[in-house]
């Protein structure tokens, strides 16, 4: 099996716009050094594998193309939390949650996660690209399979301008399958979602 490292670096790179330049800068090598590997004429040393995975935000597992699917445990047992019990509707996506995060008005970016309804008992169902999905919950978790893995994603519930806000972690097949790390979608209780 050979080994695609430099068709993966080129990838990634052209994802996230960085220059051939720019990740040799931070990595201390040539621009030629990036260019023989993406050109597959040559491979990284192995003490570049990391910092390589590391400045992308991947596995080294998915840059060596090495692709086990991430798979969380979702066999929890059920422990009530009357806190999130309702519904939410979504409002934003974001790549990451701050300590100082400030939720702000509806994303302009198109989200799929459209809401969710936390049942007593543990059934959660999502409206997920207009689809009634049915999964479970449990006190600090969603557990869901849509079908590209099992994914235990954490929830919380933050207070902003006396809102109640939920951040639940959301892992797609960039989680499962890429390695990455996961996002977050941001919902409003529905009772605010007309004043939000």
């Amino acid at each position: 099996m050979k080994v695609k490292i430099g068709e993966k670096i080129r990838e990634l790179r052209k994802q996230r716009d960085v220059t051939q330049e720019q990740l040799a800068a931070f990595l201390g090598v040539t621009n030629q050094a990036v260019s023989k590997w993406e050109s597959e004429n040559g491979y990284p040393d192995i003490e570049y594998v990391v910092p390589i995975a590391e400045f992308f935000k991947v596995t080294t597992d998915f840059l060596l193309d090495y692709n086990p699917a991430r798979i969380d445990d979702i066999d929890m047992s059920f422990v009530s939390d009357e806190n999130i019990l309702g519904k939410w509707v979504s409002i934003k996506w974001v790549n990451e949650i701050f300590d100082d995060f400030e939720p702000t008005s509806r994303s302009t970016k198109e989200l799929y996660y459209e809401s969710v309804e936390f049942l007593p008992g543990g059934e959660l169902r999502s409206v997920f690209e207009n689809k009634l999905l049915k999964s479970k919950w449990t006190k600090g978790f969603t557990l869901m399979d849509l079908g590209y893995g099992n994914t235990a994603n954490t929830y919380e519930i933050r207070k902003f301008d006396q809102k109640e806000y939920l951040l639940l972690q959301w892992k797609n097949e960039n989680y499962t399958r890429r390695g990455e790390n996961p996002s977050y979608y941001i919902f409003v209780r529905e009772s605010y979602s007309q004043i939000t």
